[in-house]
């Protein structure tokens, strides 16, 4: 939705630009969910009372510390900047606020309390709407600004839904302590959203902030697939490492498959979907990026569809307990898929960059449902 006003609102740079921030929020905030709420939800989910209440105490230290830092970070590069100095300001005024709301979103459903943190979602998209409508900001700088503070508000009410207690002092003892578990998730994010996240920076420098546009006008016709595939991964979670230590392989099979296949075919739908769609139609949501946008789709949802194939796998081996595996799997699917977006980037455009994401998550899916296979038998 975001996007989708920012698209209509802004001009085509402008756009561009909002995405290179969005896809640097992406991969900082997915570094700092690593390290904290991921643990969380599985190693600690299966644990009752006050001790997964501590655990996530714990975390939620760690991750307004990550976030806090992060918010630090962007500050300076906002005093650095000339034109973009302004939004940044306020960017990274927000950057705690986004991070807490992503963390408290993992924590309710570690917590079996996934009901709760839909209806906080609503709220927040509810608010979100309303405020824009209201509002209609004009500038990045008040857009940001009201994205930030609409996802704070997110962010206490699910705080206070969880009855959290965060100190300074357990925050250093997380992550001094749960570095262990957290290494592996960190280099399983890494290595999968890195390049995926950071191939429209490769776009932006080969094509400049229009093609970048493109790109990211193709990814927000993708946003309803992206966020009920990861939303559906961090609530099967809990769920696939109960069946797992429960010796229940078969039903943690199934329900890997059905992750899998539910994603191959709505990326297929919207593939057919999208290119039904009239230019005229497209230009409402997408603005002056909407051809470029069009023309990026194809190569973009092939790109999200075995993302979420590949998905499937890993959510096994994590299941599993082998999270060093589903990395190591990763590791071997990096080098096809690096050289896969810089060529096509560069022969291809932003197209192009998403044909050789694709390319590397096919290899990924090979080697993740092979290692899974492979753990199960064992």
């Amino acid at each position: 939705m975001l996007s989708v006003f920012a698209a209509s609102s802004f001009e085509t740079s402008e756009f561009g630009a909002l995405g290179l921030l969005v896809a640097g929020q992406a991969i900082v905030l997915g570094c700092a969910r690593s390290l904290t709420s991921e643990i969380v939800v599985y190693h600690y989910s299966s644990e009752a009372g006050r001790k997964l209440a501590r655990k996530i105490d714990s975390s939620t230290a760690a991750a307004l510390f990550w976030g806090i830092a992060a918010g630090i970070i962007t500050l300076a590069f906002a005093f650095l900047a000339s034109d973009a100095g302004g939004y940044l300001f306020v960017f990274a005024l927000s950057l705690p606020g986004l991070f807490m709301q992503d963390h408290f979103r993992q924590c309710l459903i570690a917590c079996r309390k996934g009901s709760i943190a839909l209806l906080v979602d609503i709220a927040f998209v509810s608010l979100l709407a309303i405020s824009l409508w209201l509002l209609r900001p004009t500038g990045m700088a008040t857009f940001l600004g009201i994205w930030g503070a609409v996802a704070a508000g997110a962010a206490i009410a699910a705080g206070l839904a969880l009855r959290t207690r965060p100190r300074v002092d357990i925050a250093r003892d997380w992550i001094a302590k749960e570095f262990l578990h957290g290494k592996y998730f960190l280099g399983d994010f890494l290595t999968t959203n890195l390049i995926a996240q950071g191939a429209i920076y490769l776009v932006a420098l080969v094509g400049g902030l229009s093609e970048a546009a493109g790109l990211r006008g193709a990814q927000v016709l993708l946003v309803p697939i992206l966020l009920v595939s990861r939303g559906l991964l961090i609530a099967l979670g809990p769920e696939s490492a109960s069946r797992a230590r429960e010796g229940k392989l078969r039903s943690l099979f199934l329900l890997c498959m059905g992750y899998s296949v539910a994603c191959a075919v709505t990326c297929v739908a919207a593939l057919v979907f999208v290119t039904s769609l009239s230019i005229d139609t497209l230009v409402i949501f997408l603005g002056d990026s909407a051809m470029a946008s069009r023309d990026v789709f194809p190569s973009a949802a092939l790109a999200v569809a075995m993302l979420g194939i590949a998905g499937g796998g890993a959510l096994g081996l994590r299941a599993l307990g082998d999270v060093r595996q589903a990395m190591i799997m990763k590791l071997w699917s990096v080098p096809i898929t690096g050289v896969g977006v810089v060529a096509g980037c560069l022969y291809g455009g932003a197209a192009g960059s998403q044909l050789g994401l694709a390319s590397g998550e096919i290899l990924r899916t090979i080697l993740n449902w092979r290692s899974y296979t492979r753990a199960v038998q064992k």
